[in-house]
């Protein structure tokens, strides 16, 4: 499968890390508008988000470790 360059828009395998052609590392794709950005962004180009790189897994979980489960009659 092949994607386009996001220096040069040549054709190159979305498993490639840079382009043959350029050099340039393969785009980030955005987290709020999915566009493929250059991975030195500092914001989307596109959408203007701040901070395009974002995951859910880097946003904090509220509850995931501040709260003890229940004792259970094992723990006694």
């Amino acid at each position: 499968m092949l994607t386009k360059c996001i220096e040069c828009s040549s054709a190159i395998s979305v498993r490639a890390a840079v382009c043959p052609k350029c050099g340039a590392a393969k785009g980030v794709e955005c987290f709020v508008c999915n566009s493929l950005i250059s991975p030195e962004s500092n914001s989307c180009p596109v959408c203007g988000d701040p901070d395009p790189f974002e995951r859910l897994d880097k946003i904090s979980k509220p509850f995931s470790n501040s709260i003890d489960p229940p004792a259970t009659q094992d723990d006694n």
